[in-house]
């Protein structure tokens, strides 16, 4: 599977955790926008519902590097990173275990998608082939 694949399986997967979210507001009373400030619901908020455990374990099937990668564009798209390879080095010594990127791209729900269609407009503007090696020293003359 290529990246720009995994990358559209994770948009496709996106929906389904916004629709589980709106089903556990319903069924709790709350509306789309309103503040959960009961303690007892708000446990009950945190738990990952069954499309976010799919994403889960989705991200973490893939290889570390496939998900790095797909945590590097995330970054770019969010702050407009042109620097594609330095971002991947800088993450990559800051996140040193896969598990560590599996769990910070989680966070990044429900922006996530957003982030990642950003990041595939940038790489087109500056003409990257994602399904290279994000590593510097490759790119370095």
């Amino acid at each position: 599977m290529t990246l720009r694949q995994t990358i559209q399986q994770i948009l496709e997967m996106l929906p389904d955790i916004e629709r589980d979210r709106d089903k556990w507001r319903e069924q709790n009373g709350f509306s789309k926008n309103e503040a959960i400030l009961i303690p007892a619901k708000m446990d009950s908020l945190f738990e990952p519902g069954p499309a976010e455990q799919r994403l889960q374990s989705f991200l973490a099937g893939l290889k570390e590097e496939e998900v790095r990668k797909v945590q590097t564009l995330m970054y770019a798209g969010r702050d407009g990173d042109k620097d594609i390879y330095g971002l991947y080095d800088y993450l990559r010594h800051r996140f040193t275990f896969k598990e560590q990127v599996v769990m910070c791209i989680m966070e990044k729900d429900p922006r996530l998608q957003e982030y990642l269609e950003n990041a595939l407009e940038l790489v087109e503007r500056l003409n990257i082939d994602i399904e290279d090696s994000f590593e510097r020293a490759v790119h370095t003359e």
